[in-house]
């Protein structure tokens, strides 16, 4: 592990333990260390604001945008929450990061946190039009979790094999 990385990590265990004045200092000692370590600027940037140091928040934030173009950690946005910069869209870089991030546990979150019912009710309603319920083929539009394709699996079979189900997830992701 580098010294960079260990630094990181030592400055997240001091703030974890509630000493946030060092690890603003290891993070500080950090980016001089390494300039570009945009992580650990935009950590250091965190870190000054809830020490009430708003202008040192500022300038961490502005050289973790500067590190990371992109922007995935959403520099911009605290930014914005700073006055330093005016309301914009969100960065790219920090949606796509965010979602990626989030993926992992999107489905789980969705149906037990929000109660998701969609592709259950959808079932619901095909079974009660009176449709037979064998289809050779489904498309499901905006199949960002498959939910969709799970709830309809058992009934697309079609000569003796399980067809797959088409999906088009409307989200534009890559």
């Amino acid at each position: 592990m580098s010294s960079s990385i260990a630094r990181f990590e030592w400055a997240r265990d001091l703030e974890a333990k509630g000493d946030l004045a060092g690890a603003a200092d290891v993070l500080s000692q950090t980016v001089e260390l390494k300039p570009d370590y945009g992580a650990a600027w935009f950590a250091l940037g965190a870190l000054r604001e809830k020490l009430a140091d708003r202008e040192g928040a500022i300038a961490a934030f502005e050289q973790a945008r500067t590190c990371d173009p992109e922007d995935r950690h959403g520099a911009s946005l605290r930014l914005v929450r700073l006055g330093a910069r005016a309301m914009a869209a969100m960065p790219e870089g920090y949606v796509r990061t965010l979602f990626d991030g989030y993926a992992i546990s999107f489905d789980s979150a969705l149906r037990q946190g929000l109660a998701y019912r969609a592709p259950e009710l959808m079932l619901r309603a095909v079974e009660a039009s009176g449709a037979p319920m064998k289809f050779a083929a489904a498309l499901d539009l905006g199949c960002g979790t498959g939910l969709g394709g799970i709830a309809f699996r058992p009934f697309l079979r079609f000569a003796g094999r399980y067809r797959p189900v088409a999906g088009d997830d409307r989200s534009g992701a890559e």
